[in-house]
């Protein structure tokens, strides 16, 4: 159930992403205490308000940090986000 709720909420700010003309995405690499290397991605947008909106995608392990490495892991989760939503 919750997981239909989080697609749906992820679906319509996919929606409003695309209604824009442009959007930033904001990636922070950390480490947790098991010492598992985990990326958080958020999407920042201004909607059709002129409010800007951050959104949280959700946090992704990753075991290598390179930059070439960290550019594909954001392309593959932002393709995901969007092709799911479709």
């Amino acid at each position: 159930m919750l997981q239909i709720m989080a697609h749906e909420v992820l679906c319509d700010v996919c929606n409003d992403i695309g209604k824009t003309l442009l959007y930033s995405i904001i990636v922070d690499k950390s480490t947790d205490i098991a010492g598992h290397e985990q990326v958080r991605i958020c999407v920042r947008y201004v909607d059709e308000t002129l409010m800007p909106e951050e959104v949280f995608t959700g946090f992704v392990e990753t075991s290598i940090t390179t930059g070439h490495a960290l550019t594909e892991l954001i392309t593959d989760v932002l393709c995901s986000v969007v092709l799911h939503c479709q």
